[in-house]
């Protein structure tokens, strides 16, 4: 398992054992993604939890961040602290 800001920019798990059979497209706050089934790390309900890009669902935010874009757009440092916590 290993934690990553994937080609999409979200902050993902990579674990082998989910099966990549399925392709799932999102609109995410207006960015459109598609990528294969893997774990992500969710603001929802105000708590940060995993769940599965197959169940991201209306309501859950996702942690996204674009390094290219860096200057612009400083990654919000508590809130990746607070998502982290989630492997404590």
């Amino acid at each position: 398992m290993k934690i990553q800001f994937d080609q999409n920019h979200l902050l993902t798990i990579t674990n082998p054992n989910i099966p990549q059979t399925k392709e799932y497209t999102y609109n995410v706050g207006g960015y459109i993604f598609s990528d294969f089934d893997k774990g992500l790390l969710v603001l929802h309900k105000k708590d940060f939890k995993i769940t599965n890009l197959k169940n991201l669902g209306d309501g859950m935010n996702v942690i996204y961040y674009n390094e290219k874009h860096n200057n612009k757009m400083n990654l919000q440092q508590n809130i990746f602290e607070d998502a982290l916590k989630v492997f404590k």
